[in-house]
């Protein structure tokens, strides 16, 4: 590389594959340049519109961190949970007892023992033009990576699994084994929800066991309260755990 930028300094030509070699250090130096200079307190590298991206990355996370971090809250008030208790009336047990709830409607289901992790606020970004010793614009990708971690390609099956698709709601429960004069009690879980007091949410069930052939299947209904919190509440919560 130094032969080339002597070449090019003393304004000689240089070879087809001199040229290409020449142009892509430049392209990297383009790209290795601001955050070098950033690094080292040396102005600020980015453009205006850069930093308008970078601001508005901040509010989308800053959005999603604090949209968890009310739902965390919510759950650890202890309201809204939905339980179910398995038994049954003959004396025979049925082994790997698999329930299953499809519930329609706008609603959020959350398994009450597990809610979302504390989380911190995002820092923000260094004010346009400011020079910072460690002024680093994280790719979305990073970002969106670290908010919500990738879930592992294999889930164990003591779990509950929830899947959410548009407008309905499939809450798998782990396998259970019923004994006569031993009711179970499947994982509780918190039901949220933006739809008005008063809607009533339809929710289909059934159930299989390696101890009996076919399945059985039901129904039942819920209603929608009033609220039980206040979002101010929520919120404000929300802001004082992050920011201890």
């Amino acid at each position: 590389m130094e032969r080339i930028e002597k070449k090019v300094k003393q304004g000689q030509e240089l070879t087809p594959e001199e040229a290409r070699v020449n142009a892509a250090a430049k392209k990297q130096m383009k790209v290795i340049l601001p955050s070098l200079l950033s690094g080292l307190g040396i102005g600020d590298p980015r453009t205006r519109d850069q930093y308008k991206d970078e601001v508005e990355r901040h509010l989308r996370s800053y959005k999603s961190v604090l949209t968890f971090a009310a739902v965390r809250q919510y759950i650890l008030k202890d309201i809204s949970d939905l339980k179910i208790v398995l038994s049954t009336e003959k004396e025979k047990s049925y082994e790997k007892v698999e329930v299953v709830l499809r519930i329609k409607g706008r609603i959020y289901i959350h398994v009450k023992d597990e809610p979302p992790k504390r989380s911190r606020l995002p820092e923000r970004p260094t004010p346009y033009g400011q020079k910072s010793w460690l002024q680093a614009s994280y790719p979305p990708m990073m970002l969106a990576s670290a908010i919500h971690p990738q879930r592992s390609p294999v889930e164990p099956k003591d779990k509950v699994e929830i899947e959410r698709e548009e407008g309905l709601t499939t809450i798998t429960y782990p396998p259970v084994t019923i004994r006569p004069g031993r009711p179970v009690k499947l994982p509780a879980l918190t039901a949220m929800t933006s739809a008005d007091a008063g809607t009533i949410f339809q929710v289909e069930w059934s159930a299989t066991s390696t101890s009996a052939e076919g399945h059985l299947k039901g129904a039942f209904e819920f209603r929608a309260g009033d609220a039980l919190v206040d979002a101010k509440e929520l919120l404000a919560d929300a802001l004082r755990e992050m920011r201890d």
